[in-house]
């Protein structure tokens, strides 16, 4: 089979899902379609995550200009991606993978602008990961935690109630009374929350192959994941060019199913990373109480921003 024809055979799986020549072939035409990926650095180049100080007010402006939610430079949540049940092994533990709905996957945190780009991607946590303790493994919390010392109060990702309130994670503000600013803040909260719902929804739309059950071991489902990610945010550029924002985004479908996983799970590293689960800080969130100096302080930002916001004279 020809390199053009490799290609095409790979484009044509991660499209539809499905493969229209002998399976063994098919997999191997993406196993080296993948390999050209990573060896051309395609993710590092396609999906990065504001670096710098300018980059993040360029994001920040540009989700105000959409959603009149200050501070933001980013949407925080997971999907899950189905995968066949994997081998018991040294490294891969099958029952990991079985996420709160009894079947296989692989639970992917997805970040995103407001363009509808993915900025950050990790995938590499079994479907019975909460996505709490996924973002606690995150390197973008710890950019995010950098960021806050450097610059306290101006940035902030926007998650839901699967996120621990910080100054860097804003959520919503639960049991808020309706047509009260704290309700005022919320609805805008999760609308902007909404981007990376349709950022599920498209690319799952786009690349079939993650909306059916991927038939390859964990780690290489992680990497047709970033695959997926790095083509949708070419098909994004090719989109939407050199401008901020489209008319178009409203119409994109988003990712209506419930993947979060709110349930106490173990935790398998689908053979990439590694991580001590003993250690404190590297699990999932710790108990929040008023006490909790960062959790006072998430608090402190989202009452700011009702009152210069959302706190309407009637």
């Amino acid at each position: 089979m020809s390199a053009k024809a490799k290609i095409f055979t790979a484009l044509r799986f991660f499209a539809s899902g499905y493969f229209k020549l002998d399976p063994p072939s098919v997999k191997h035409s993406i196993i080296e379609v993948l390999d050209a990926f990573e060896k051309a650095r395609l993710s590092d180049e396609f999906i990065r995550f504001p670096s710098t100080l300018d980059e993040l007010r360029k994001s920040e402006a540009a989700f105000y200009r959409r959603f009149g939610f200050p501070g933001v430079v980013g949407c925080i949540d997971c999907t899950h991606v189905a995968i066949v049940a994997p081998s018991n092994s040294k490294n891969v533990s099958q029952h990991l993978y079985v996420n709160r709905k009894k079947y296989h996957s692989i639970n992917v945190q997805l970040i995103c602008d407001s363009r509808l780009r993915i900025t950050n991607v990790n995938p590499r946590f079994p479907g019975k990961a909460h996505n709490s303790r996924i973002w606690n493994s995150s390197k973008i919390k710890t950019i995010m935690e950098e960021v806050h010392k450097v610059n306290p109060n101006q940035f902030h990702l926007i998650g839901d109630s699967a996120y621990a309130l910080r100054p860097w994670m804003l959520t919503p503000i639960e049991g808020a009374a309706e047509g009260s600013p704290e309700s005022e803040y919320s609805e805008c909260q999760m609308e902007v929350h909404s981007a990376i719902k349709r950022v599920n929804g498209l690319l799952k739309k786009s690349f079939r192959c993650l909306l059916h059950c991927l038939h390859f071991d964990p780690v290489t489902a992680t990497r047709i994941v970033k695959a997926c990610c790095v083509l949708h945010n070419m098909l994004r550029d090719e989109i939407m060019g050199e401008s901020d924002s489209s008319d178009s985004d409203d119409a994109i479908e988003s990712d209506d199913s419930d993947d979060s996983d709110d349930s106490d799970t173990e935790y398998a590293d689908a053979g990439i990373i590694s991580l001590n689960y003993n250690q404190k800080g590297a699990g999932e969130s710790l108990p929040e109480t008023s006490a909790n100096p960062q959790l006072t302080e998430g608090r402190m930002k989202q009452q700011k921003i009702v009152k210069s916001h959302f706190n309407y004279v009637q």
